[in-house]
């Protein structure tokens, strides 16, 4: 059965009519090969497919990002070179971008950390809407101990995500390290008030309630978690967050 399909998929690399109709054939091959665990393959399908259509994007980025993947022998330093090529024909492509700012966080030496909130900075720039992009920013600053950068960040990230709760959750964590309890407290709240299954904000609500040994915000999040339907997949972990502590309430924090 499988072998019907391989060769059905092979025929799509020799259609008649146009170059690019062959080009696409490469790519679905490569498609059906990666799919079936088959990557040597699929790396073999682009690869043939590029050097009957060197110029073909489709091409290029599909065999990128499978090298990425795949990490064999030099497949990664194979895959960065296509990345910068790329990168200097299509300097505004935001799958582009995405993939140097994990790149340069996966390097995560000091240097690469600072491109990559550069790049990150860039991506929010053309792409408002970028919430991960924004809670990479406010962690990156949360990590190197600029709390107030984090902070401001999630407020002006808000305004082209009003009431993200990701966004919310992510302000409360810059909020709290910055000692502000109370903020921190009412954020995560309002994230709640969003999406009453939203796990971050919960452990805001659990780790504000342990570091000011607030037994009633400790319950509050415990009600918050069992509140969840079973059928949520958030809810174990959910659970797992707010009981810390809370059976025994006399315990020290």
């Amino acid at each position: 059965q499988w072998d019907l399909a391989e060769a059905d998929y092979k025929t799509l690399t020799t259609l008649e009519g146009e170059a690019s109709n062959r080009a696409t054939g490469y790519v679905l091959l490569s498609d059906f090969y990666s799919r079936r665990d088959r990557v040597a393959d699929a790396v073999q399908a682009l690869e043939e497919g590029l050097a009957a259509y060197p110029g073909n994007l489709s091409l290029r980025r599909m065999l990128m990002h499978t090298l990425f993947g795949r990490e064999q022998d030099q497949d990664r330093d194979k895959a960065l070179a296509m990345l910068a090529a790329l990168e200097k024909e299509y300097p505004e492509d935001l799958d582009l971008i995405n993939v140097r700012i994990r790149e340069l966080l996966r390097d995560g030496d000091p240097e690469s950390i600072q491109a990559a909130t550069g790049k990150l900075e860039e991506l929010v720039t053309l792409q408002p809407t970028a919430v991960r992009a924004h809670i990479a920013l406010i962690d990156l600053a949360i990590r190197s101990g600029r709390y107030e950068a984090a902070r401001n960040h999630a407020i002006r990230a808000a305004g082209a995500n009003l009431r993200d709760p990701a966004l919310l959750s992510a302000r409360s964590r810059a909020e709290m390290a910055l000692g502000n309890t109370q903020m921190a407290i009412e954020v995560a709240r309002l994230a709640l008030r969003e999406d009453p299954n939203h796990v971050p904000a919960l452990d805001m609500l659990v780790e504000v309630g342990l570091a000011e040994r607030n037994e009633s915000l400790l319950l509050e999040a415990v009600g918050a978690a069992r509140s969840i339907p079973d059928r949520d997949p958030n809810k174990g972990e959910a659970l797992n967050l707010s009981l810390i502590h809370i059976s025994e309430p006399t315990r020290p924090y």
